[in-house]
């Protein structure tokens, strides 16, 4: 049998997070397989890449929805990158910003998400990306905006700030709980759209509930009816295999950090080039992208910061702060080539391979309710669950406390919805959903001992 030669770790990712921009002209071919996460069949080793993560020993997090623990070369490239900009600032400065470097790199993450390079903004996560999308858009009074209840607090109130200030009216459709159908998701979105629409801001991925929406079919409609058409994916990237491109969106806004497992505080929006128009940047200091005339009224010749001169347009615009997290983007790039290197559609079905068994798992303890939609389009790596007698908050405090188990609660009152979030990923293993899975069978027989 073909054995991929053997490389170091840590030389491996810095290789590719470098030959990804270009850096490493004439740079050996990288391996099929990152090393040392292959089993003896040549078949990837899962507990293997579990064990490339930075996670506490005896820790079991299920919790990459708010937070992705880093592969420990991708950290570490960060934290070389971060040195070589402390000891020589300038070189380190015209060797990231200046030239064709940056392109190559948007390039690389674009390839990466499925989209155009001209249309990403690389910013600090889904919150900033759907700032500035609603702070952006010049809507009047009367417009509306159509969204859900099941929106994450950064995916709702930019809308309601903008509905603030503007004059505008946010509607949010009751959804389902569990969802029925994506023809129901459908139906409720049709039902609610009036002649005064004009955004449709919805999730790729419910961070609630774990549902898939129907994406394309939702965007379809959006186009037709002449509305602007949002998507909220901060908990796609990394978990399903996202092209962007397919699915017929105008915007598109998520968060690196999560199951990616980029560093913390990275993300990008994409936006249509055809609507970037119609979207002002809401941090400048030039006037690229949104004005022809520099601060004299003079026509200017090049860009208003020389350095951005061959960034994409979408990032010349809106990535105000590209300029002061080069080090991250670099570690991106790390965290990118290791998902490549292990296979998208593989990260991603391994992922859904432990969510299916948390849930079946979950299906057999009496007393337990799963909220995350049954049928496998409507879900992927993130399952919700209530336990009857169990408070989910107690319950989450409880699982870390006494058992060093991370879950999140998410809790919306006002829709009914209070649940214990789980997300399954690759350092994620069966062990640690079969460990959950008896702790919880315990805590139910103990709370309802007659059942």
């Amino acid at each position: 049998m073909h054995r991929p030669p053997v490389v170091d770790r840590r030389e491996w990712l810095t290789r590719s997070s470098l030959a990804a921009c270009g850096l490493l002209v004439g740079s050996p071919r990288l391996s099929s397989s990152p090393p040392m996460i292959l089993g003896p069949d040549g078949k990837t080793d899962w507990r293997a890449v579990a064990r490339q993560f930075l996670i506490d020993e005896g820790l079991t997090y299920f919790n990459a929805g708010t937070y992705g623990p880093a592969v420990r070369e991708v950290n570490e490239i960060e934290a070389r990158e971060r040195e070589a900009m402390s000891r020589d600032w300038m070189s380190y400065f015209v060797s990231h910003h200046i030239g064709a470097t940056m392109a190559k790199q948007l390039a690389r993450i674009a390839r990466f998400v499925g989209a155009s390079s001209d249309g990403i903004a690389l910013l600090s996560g889904t919150t900033e990306a759907m700032n500035v999308v609603a702070g952006g858009l010049d809507l009047r009074a009367g417009d509306e905006i159509v969204t859900t209840t099941h929106e994450h607090q950064a995916g709702i109130y930019p809308w309601l700030l903008a509905a603030k200030r503007r004059g505008c009216v946010v509607r949010q459709i009751p959804m389902a709980c569990p969802q029925k159908s994506q023809a129901d998701i459908l139906q409720r979105f049709e039902a609610a759209i009036t002649p005064r629409t004009r955004v449709l801001s919805f999730c790729h991925i419910h961070y609630t509930d774990g549902a898939v929406l129907p994406v394309r079919e939702l965007c379809d409609l959006a186009r037709r009816r002449g509305i602007l058409s949002v998507v909220d994916g901060a908990q796609t990237v990394g978990m399903i295999d996202v092209g962007i491109a397919d699915l017929g969106c105008d915007v598109y806004a998520t968060s690196l950090h999560k199951w990616l497992s980029a560093p913390y505080g990275t993300g990008l929006l994409w936006i249509r080039p055809g609507v970037q128009a119609r979207i002002w940047p809401s941090v400048v200091e030039g006037f690229d992208g949104w004005d022809t005339v520099d601060r004299y009224g003079d026509v200017p010749t090049g860009p208003g910061r020389d350095f951005v001169g061959q960034w994409p347009a979408a990032m010349q615009k809106y990535a105000w702060g590209a300029l002061y997290f080069a080090p991250l983007i670099w570690a991106t790039l790390g965290a990118i080539a290791f998902h490549e290197q292990l296979g998208k559609t593989q990260v991603e079905s391994r992922a859904r391979e432990l969510a299916r068994r948390l849930r079946a798992g979950l299906d057999a303890i009496p007393g337990i309710e799963v909220l995350t939609p049954a049928d496998p389009a409507m879900s992927a790596a993130i399952v919700a669950f209530r336990a009857r007698g169990l408070a989910p908050r107690t319950l989450s405090s409880e699982l870390r406390r006494d058992h060093r188990i991370v879950v999140r609660t998410v809790s919306h009152p006002h829709i009914g919805l209070d649940a214990c979030r789980v997300c399954t990923h690759i350092w994620n293993t069966e062990e640690q959903v079969d460990q959950l899975l008896g702790v919880l069978k315990d805590k139910l027989a103990r709370t309802s001992p007659g059942v």
